[in-house]
């Protein structure tokens, strides 16, 4: 949660990079609608981790398995579409 309350150009730079490597408990819906919330501003530092994925060591993922940037699509959607969400 305290990563999700931090609006520091590093905070922007983690969340961005979260979602392109997040592989939680649960889809990570906070994580998107956090960077939704932020905006445009975000969407290069997403785009750019989109470009260096790191290897988890795993590959290759199913199709049904989330992470790896599955996340990083919706969100800039989602920033694309001027979307604003809540979570809790």
């Amino acid at each position: 949660k305290s990563l999700l309350a931090n609006h520091t150009p590093a905070g922007d730079e983690a969340l961005a990079y979260l979602l392109n490597v997040y592989m939680g408990e649960h889809a990570g819906e906070e994580l998107v609608c956090e960077v939704t919330n932020r905006g445009k501003l975000i969407a290069p530092l997403i785009r750019s981790y989109q470009q260096c994925l790191p290897l988890t060591g795993l590959e290759p993922l199913h199709k049904f398995v989330q992470g790896s940037g599955s996340q990083a699509g919706i969100a800039l959607d989602s920033i694309a579409s001027g979307e604003v969400c809540q979570y809790e």
